[in-house]
C-alpha cells in the first residue's frame, strides 16, 4: 500500500488492483455485466459515492490484456469514506444483503450490448476490429462469441464473478496506490491502514522520481503503520466458497 503526497493537488486519488480475467475467459462476460451494473449511471457507485459527495467519480474495469481488475476513485472530498462506502456496497451483494433484480441485469446487459456492437457500425471499423483481434489473440469473430456469453449470462453468474474478483480488490494482498494533498496523509495512512490492512508505504514528494525511476542506488522509502499485514485474502475468505452453480457445492477439501 503506497501513498504519494503531492502538494499540487487538492484532492485525492485511489487506485486498487487484483487479478483479472482473459479475453476468452468463461467469466469474462458475467464479469463485464456485474462491472457495468455496478458503474452504471444512477447505479450503486454513482448513488452512494458521487451522489453522497465523498468522490467525484468511480471506476471499475478489467483489462484483458493484462488481465487485471482495477477500481479507482479520482478526485475524492473524502477519499477514506469512499473507499469504505465502496466496499460497504461489495460486500452487501457478496453477503446477499443486495441483489440484481431482472430489470437490472437485462438493462446492463443491453447497454453493453449496444457498446459492443457501436465498435462496429463502419466498414472502417469493422476491419479495424479484425486486424486488432491478432494482436489481443482473439478470434475474429470475438464480438459474436462475447455476445452470446452475454445473453447467458444470468445473476447467479455475475454475483459469482463479485465474490470472485470484485471481493479481492478490498483485500490485503490487493495493491493499493494513493495521491492526495500533504495534509491529509498522516490520516489517511491511518485510516487506510486499518480498513485495508497492512503497513502504508508513503513516498515523499521529493523522492518520487528516485523511488519510482531507475535509480537503483536510491534508498526505499520509509513504511508507516502499527498494524500486523493480514494474511493475504483474510477479507475474501470471510465469506466462504462460492457456491453458485459454476462452482458447485463445496468439496471435503474447501471445507
Amino acid at each position: 500500500m503506497t501513498i504519494a503526497p503531492l502538494a499540487s493537488i487538492e484532492s485525492a486519488f485511489l487506485v486498487l488492483t487484483t487479478a483479472g480475467v482473459s479475453a476468452m475467459d468463461a467469466d469474462v462476460a458475467p464479469l463485464r455485466v456485474m462491472i457495468e451494473h455496478l458503474s452504471a449511471l444512477e447505479g450503486d457507485f454513482w448513488v452512494k459515492l458521487r451522489g453522497a459527495g465523498l468522490t467525484y467519480g468511480s471506476s471499475l474495469s478489467n483489462d484483458i490484456e493484462r488481465r487485471a481488475l482495477s477500481f479507482s476513485l479520482y478526485r475524492c472530498a473524502d477519499a477514506l469514506a469512499a473507499y469504505k462506502a465502496a466496499k460497504q456496497i461489495v460486500v452487501e451483494y457478496a453477503t446477499g444483503v443486495l441483489t440484481i433484480s431482472p430489470v437490472q441485469l437485462a438493462g446492463a446487459k443491453s447497454s453493453l450490448a449496444y457498446s459492443i456492437l457501436a465498435r462496429t457500425s463502419t466498414k472502417a471499423s469493422v476491419i479495424n476490429q479484425t486486424w486488432s483481434s491478432a494482436y489481443l489473440g482473439v478470434p475474429a469473430d470475438y464480438d459474436r462469441w462475447l455476445l452470446q456469453q452475454l445473453d447467458a449470462t444470468d445473476v447467479s453468474a455475475a454475483l459469482h464473478t463479485l465474490r470472485k474478483y470484485i471481493v479481492p480488490l478490498f483485500d490485503a494482498s490487493a495493491n493499493l496506490s494513493v495521491t492526495c494533498p500533504p495534509s491529509k496523509v498522516d490520516a489517511l495512512a491511518a485510516g487506510l491502514e486499518a480498513a485495508h490492512g497492512g503497513a502504508v508505504c508513503v513516498v515523499p514528494e521529493e523522492q518520487l522520481n528516485a523511488v519510482f525511476g531507475l535509480d537503483a542506488d536510491a534508498p526505499p522509502p520509509q513504511t508507516q503503520g502499527r498494524a500486523k499485514p493480514l494474511p493475504a485474502f483474510a477479507f475474501a475468505k470471510q465469506f466462504g466458497r462460492c457456491e453458485c452453480p459454476r462452482c458447485g457445492p463445496p468439496t471435503v477439501d474447501d471445507k
